[in-house]
């Protein structure tokens, strides 16, 4: 197999090191930049360059870093490989995620950032950004990098814009891991909402109810329709606020085998 551009190889670096950085930023709030250098034993200065892209990276250093985060033989071999970035399918108004693609961005705040770019008083600073979304400045430069990478941001005039009013990631059958990563944080976001939010700003309810089986297919349906026309009533008018609108519906019971049970 033909050796991959150096070029190539750094990019691939890059994309898998910011997802190291900010992985652990998700599981530890107060970790910083500072921290993540002190793990590689480089100084803060070279790793912001590294994970902002201005800095090219040697094999030497690849291997240094990858040892000081135990990565697998196998891992190594992929960053030197210099795979593609991965893509997205577009039409006139929605960009369909590919799934490599929507699991570089399957943190909740980088599609909070494609929708605060449409409210009243945004700005391009990723500090405002992160003030905004309670993450860290890092966090949210590195998302913004990642955005306009997949070109789901663009820069206009020097500030960001959403570039496609519909992003989806929605594959009918499938959950990829990414995917529920996703929705776990969602729902940790609701709980959140629970203590912190006030009465009037959320409406978290719910109904426990007997159903018809075989109707599921038909209120999924209906489930995706109310989404949509929500959206639609929602983003009339000035736009002040980012939200999640989350619906459930799921079984609290399991299936029953009939000769299972028990005589009367």
């Amino acid at each position: 197999m033909p050796s991959a551009s150096p070029i190539a190889v750094n990019e691939n670096f890059r994309q898998w090191l910011q997802k190291e950085f900010t992985d652990k930023c998700r599981n530890n709030p107060r970790y910083s930049l500072r921290s993540f250098s002190r793990l590689l034993e480089t100084d803060p200065s070279s790793v912001s360059q590294i994970l902002s892209g201005k800095r090219r990276v040697s094999v030497r250093a690849i291997q240094k870093i990858c040892g000081r985060l135990s990565v697998a033989p196998a891992i190594y071999t992929r960053l030197l490989e210099g795979e593609p970035a991965p893509m997205a399918l577009r039409t006139a108004t929605t960009v369909q995620l590919s799934a490599d693609a929507f699991a570089v961005i399957a943190d909740w705040y980088h599609y909070a950032i494609l929708e605060l770019t449409y409210t009243v008083g945004f700005k391009s600073d990723p500090r405002w950004i992160a003030q905004k979304l309670s993450i860290t400045p890092a966090e949210a430069t590195i998302a913004i990098d990642r955005l306009l990478r997949l070109e789901l941001l663009t820069r206009s005039r020097g500030r960001l814009v959403k570039k496609d009013e519909t992003v989806t990631n929605y594959r009918a059958g499938e959950t990829a891991p990414a995917l529920r990563e996703f929705q776990r944080q969602i729902l940790k976001k609701a709980l959140d909402a629970i203590d912190f939010t006030a009465p009037e700003e959320k409406d978290i309810t719910s109904m426990t109810m007997a159903v018809n089986e075989e109707l599921l297919p038909e209120a999924r349906a209906r489930i995706k329709t109310f989404r949509r026309e929500l959206c639609d009533f929602l983003t009339q008018g000035p736009r002040t606020k980012v939200y999640h609108l989350g619906v459930q519906i799921y079984p609290v019971t399991t299936a029953t085998n009939q000769k299972d049970l028990p005589d009367a």
